[in-house]
């Protein structure tokens, strides 16, 4: 196992032990996940008791049409033809893990890669399947495009070897008792409705962090909705209060900060076109995820490459503990804490607190 591996491993542990909702920790573990075994697309079906899909992720954004496609023929059904359904992958303790290509060798010419796979540029494909005990969580698919190469029998070995470290970083479905104090930018969209809340134009990845931010889990019913019907309620109220911002003092500009089980979102509207009485015809709605300083530093390599002290003493900078505090926390003396901070700036090639946190977080 190569340095880097070991490394992203240990992370996960730490990513597992943080005890975040599933649906937070998702993009990060799978961001891990792709140094112990490298891939560049991703795709999580969650799975209800009956083992029906709640909700879906994917890391490309080609809009939820990709999945639709999928669920609305392949799901469960004709795809058995191919490697193991998803029902099956879940209640069959041998099909934890698997490699598509050891069910079907020439998968890139089958008619289910044509319709939903080759967009979404899994060519080269291995599956795992997630449980919590006898609970469901879901089926995670990673991919490779054509131009790579299949997953190795090494390669299979270290994700059974980590199988059990994304069970327990995924196994948490609900959400924070509170969000935590520090937080950064970490994902943003733009979006352009009318005063009713219909959607008239979307940047890339636009659905993904607005049905989020609207709490709403991307199931069957919301990937079926060509024009974001389900998020209709919140983006009218935030577009009639930027109607009244117009007609008063506020500026036409709306603001929301919410925390959903997908992450904390903060979301901006404004006036971008209005008639000649000062009423807003069309409003642009910008939506920004924030995500926690302490999981942002679990995506650095730098920070996985300090010793686990170093860690625990930059988290805490991050939060903006003092040292005293951090050293009460780590049983250890102010005088210490100055030394792994000391440390810490040398390593890093900067200066102060703020540095550090900085470079840890880039």
């Amino acid at each position: 196992m190569s340095d880097r591996a070991r490394r992203a491993m240990a992370a996960l542990q730490r990513l597992a032990a943080l005890g975040l909702p599933d649906r937070v920790a998702f993009p990060e573990f799978v961001g891990l996940l792709s140094e112990v075994a490298p891939f560049e697309t991703a795709a999580m079906l969650w799975l209800g008791p009956d083992h029906d899909p709640i909700d879906t992720f994917i890391t490309v954004d080609a809009g939820p049409e990709l999945i639709t496609r999928y669920a609305n023929r392949w799901f469960d059904a004709e795809e058995g033809r191919y490697y193991p359904r998803q029902r099956e992958m879940q209640l069959n303790p041998a099909l934890g893990v698997i490699r598509v290509s050891d069910y079907t060798p020439a998968f890139g010419e089958t008619e289910l890669y044509d319709e939903v796979y080759s967009g979404g540029r899994h060519h080269w494909i291995a599956g795992l399947a997630l449980r919590d005990g006898a609970r469901p969580i879901g089926n995670l698919g990673i991919g490779r495009p054509p131009r790579g190469r299949d997953f190795s029998d090494a390669e299979m070995r270290l994700l059974r070897l980590v199988r059990p470290y994304i069970v327990q970083a995924m196994s948490r479905a609900d959400g924070l008792d509170a969000w935590p104090d520090a937080d950064l930018e970490d994902q943003a969209a733009i979006l352009v409705t009318d005063l009713e809340g219909r959607v008239l134009h979307a940047s890339p990845g636009a659905w993904r962090l607005l049905h989020g931010a609207a709490g709403v889990p991307a199931d069957l019913a919301v990937l079926r909705d060509r024009v974001y019907e389900w998020a209709r309620p919140m983006l009218a109220t935030l577009a009639a209060r930027v109607d009244d911002g117009l007609a008063g003092a506020g500026g036409g500009v709306a603001r929301s900060d919410t925390v959903t089980a997908y992450g904390r979102f903060v979301i901006k509207a404004y006036a971008l076109d209005a008639n000649t009485e000062g009423e807003a015809r069309t409003v642009g709605v910008q939506i920004e995820k924030r995500l926690p300083v302490g999981l942002k530093m679990l995506r650095s390599p730098l920070f996985r490459a300090l010793t686990p002290r170093e860690q625990e003493v930059a988290r805490m900078l991050a939060t903006g503990m003092s040292y005293p505090v951090i050293g009460d926390r780590l049983g250890m003396g102010s005088s210490t804490v100055v030394t792994h901070v000391r440390n810490l700036g040398q390593k890093l090639g900067v200066g102060s607190r703020e540095e550090i946190v900085g470079a840890l977080c880039a």
